[in-house]
């Protein structure tokens, strides 16, 4: 039996570098059925020029800058389809899989069908730490919270609630069944989430593989870097920035859509939490450099 064909569609904006690291992991894959999709959107850097010369069995589309991440996805994936694809796997540039992480992902798929497989997701800072091995709404925060304890047992699945787009295998055939990425609704972040929900909603689990790994840079986040630098002000960025992935516009639309208006009311709670925590990071932050100016 021939090996189902699976293509990687990945959005960049600038960031060459890790790019350049991303394409060599993939050229690293045991699974060689396999063909990969670059969104370049609007880089500056040089990136689609570098691509090209150095990697140049990689499809490489262009975007103007203002595609986000959901835009770019569904142009890429819309591309793997016109060539044949039977998964598209999903995934960011800021990360360097695992050898076999494609191919456990499509094992995975074919012996669960009909099932949206999710790759662990590890901290390429520390390897050890697991930075995603599922994900849930948290009834304490009210948020979106990731399972971070390994995946035991002879199978080496866990079934989960969501899914993220950085690792996601989805059969071709359920993006006639569920749709696109909604990137109207959300151009930027919670997409991903939306998109395994609403293909659950249609028959398919959500599993997450313990033999597709991929590690990331968490810390390079936009959001985790603004709550780690806290200033003043800019706690609006969190809640107004399509870049962050508090923004209170696409929160409402997703609670909304999958879990009625007593999650929206909710919503106050997650911010309040988050607002405390933001504020007092800034308070310790002016009083460790007022400290450090005196010395």
């Amino acid at each position: 039996m021939a090996e189902p064909k699976v293509c990687i569609v990945t959005p960049i904006h600038n960031r060459i570098s890790a790019t350049i690291r991303f394409l060599e992991s993939i050229s690293r894959q045991s699974f060689r059925n396999l063909e990969t999709i670059i969104v370049d959107d609007g880089s500056t850097d040089g990136s689609y020029e570098e691509i090209a010369e150095r990697f140049p069995e990689v499809v490489v589309l262009r975007g103007d800058g203002n595609l986000w991440w959901a835009a770019a996805t569904n142009l890429g994936v819309k591309e793997a389809l016109s060539r044949g694809a039977d998964f598209v796997f999903t995934v960011n540039n800021d990360v360097v899989l695992s050898e076999d992480a494609i191919s456990a992902s499509v094992s995975c798929a074919l012996r669960e069908a009909p099932a949206l497989i999710g790759s662990t997701v590890y901290s390429l800072e520390d390897p050890q730490q697991i930075w995603f091995a599922g994900a849930f709404l948290s009834p304490r925060t009210c948020d979106i919270e990731h399972e971070k304890e390994p995946i035991l047992g002879p199978e080496g699945i866990r079934e989960t609630q969501m899914l993220t787009g950085m690792g996601m295998l989805i059969p071709a055939e359920s993006l006639e069944r569920v749709g696109y990425f909604d990137q109207d609704a959300f151009p930027h972040y919670m997409a991903d989430c939306d998109f395994s929900l609403r293909a659950a909603k249609k028959g398919y689990r959500l599993l997450v593989s313990a033999d597709s790994r991929i590690f990331n840079e968490v810390a390079s986040a936009w959001t985790i870097q603004q709550m780690e630098r806290p200033q003043f002000g800019l706690m609006a960025k969190l809640i107004f920035s399509r870049r962050s992935a508090y923004w209170l516009r696409g929160r409402i639309r997703f609670y909304r859509r999958h879990w009625g208006r007593g999650k929206v009311r909710a919503l106050f709670r997650l911010y309040v939490m988050r607002f405390r925590t933001y504020v007092s990071r800034a308070i310790a932050r002016r009083m460790f450099r007022r400290r450090r100016g005196r010395a």
